[in-house]
């Protein structure tokens, strides 16, 4: 059977803002996905940071070091987070700012740690290295290296079953993935430059390879109508590039394991398009959509809808406020072009409800009552509305 793993969203629907979707505590990202929304804003925190990137494929590991901020992630050939590493200041590393796990801290001196290991889960030193302290927990090997006899290095890894199953979870995350289970028709298609196809030729690429995947740049096409030119990482679509899928889309912009992720432009064949950001594969972020040439949103985005605060945009005016899956919801404002006229109360579910202020064209305000998006008079005091 082909290994040739394709995850596709290609609803189109009138995704959590990235800044809130940042994990309480950095080790509960282990064992997720790269593309996860969590580990992507944890990395998105360190954009603009000089990093070091590196694969060893005996190890089945790719790193990336961020030594300026003291952190080292590890992923495996699958892109699940499987370890990270926290630094005190040394000759490349710079000491790691933020909490570091197990209550521990860069100050601590070892003897501080044997008076209390209650605190420490039971922390013990390793038989073959006085300067080691292993902790054994049910998921993880968390491994405490000193320097001086204070904490230096802190090391936390997944178990190896624990990493089998997080693999098997994050397979369904992952998007359009090419093995080298095909058959090599061109060139080298181990390290190098070659084509392979699988199957009767449903799937095509032509590019580079390292280590038996697609790996460079490189062209994928497919009898499902898909292709797309671009860069590619352990044989996922990974970086920069252009997907046409025809009858669907055409996408520029970034990728992460085989789906749309970061920034990008996607056109749609109904004549919609959307600018902005994505997460797995979903409209996520800050973006703006346009419905038509003269029709568009432009604001948070979460799952595939309007979310969080936005400005929709039309050839009578605009509704500025806060979106609740596709709808305004919540407060917000409405002015309309053609009679310089507004409106600022509260929407729910797409309709007007309660006390509004109406404001003519030289900026004149009045209350005004609305109940399920129609007028009514104004409520008299102390009588139940219902």
């Amino acid at each position: 059977m082909s290994k040739v793993h394709s995850f596709l969203l290609i609803f189109i629907s009138f995704c959590c803002p990235i800044e809130d979707c940042k994990a309480q505590n950095v080790i509960d990202l282990l064992g997720k996905p790269i593309s996860d929304i969590e580990v992507y804003q944890e990395l998105y925190a360190l954009v603009g940071k000089q990093k070091k990137e590196s694969y060893k494929a005996l190890k089945n590991r790719y790193s990336i070091k961020y030594e300026s901020s003291g952190i080292d992630y590890i992923f495996n050939y699958n892109c699940t987070l499987v370890g990270i590493t926290f630094y005190d200041s040394g000759s490349r590393y710079k000491r790691y700012s933020g909490e570091l796990p197990m209550n521990l801290k860069f100050s601590m001196f070892l003897t501080d740690i044997k008076r209390d290991l209650a605190k420490f889960q039971n922390m013990e030193l390793s038989k073959g290295n006085p300067f080691k302290g292993i902790i054994d927990s049910k998921n993880l090997n968390t491994s405490i290296y000193f320097k001086d006899y204070f904490v230096n290095v802190i090391n936390i890894s997944l178990k190896p079953e624990a990493e089998k199953l997080a693999n098997q979870k994050n397979m369904n995350k992952w998007g359009i993935r090419l093995l080298n289970d095909g058959k090599c028709v061109k060139g080298d298609c181990f390290e190098g430059n070659g084509e392979m196809i699988w199957g009767d030729s449903v799937v095509t690429y032509r590019g580079n390879w390292q280590d038996g995947l697609p790996h460079g740049k490189g062209l994928y096409s497919d009898k499902f109508g898909r292709t797309y030119s671009g860069d590619f990482k352990f044989g996922f679509l990974w970086g920069n590039g252009r997907m046409n899928y025809q009858g669907n889309y055409t996408y520029t912009g970034e990728f992460q394991m085989g789906l749309r992720q970061g920034k990008g432009l996607c056109k749609f064949a109904n004549g919609m398009k959307y600018q902005g950001r994505y997460i797995q594969d979903v409209m996520n972020g800050i973006g703006k959509f346009y419905l038509n040439k003269t029709d568009y949103y432009e604001g948070e985005m979460l799952d595939n809808k309007f979310n969080g605060w936005g400005k929709l945009n039309n050839n009578n005016g605009y509704h500025e406020g806060y979106f609740k899956d596709g709808l305004p919801n919540g407060k917000g404002e409405q002015f309309n072009t053609q009679s310089i006229s507004g409106l600022e109360g509260t929407w729910v579910n797409g309709k007007k409800e309660g006390e509004f202020i109406q404001r003519d064209p030289f900026g004149n305000g009045q209350k005004v009552f609305f109940k399920n998006d129609e007028l009514v008079p104004k409520p008299n005091p102390g009588v139940n509305p219902n």
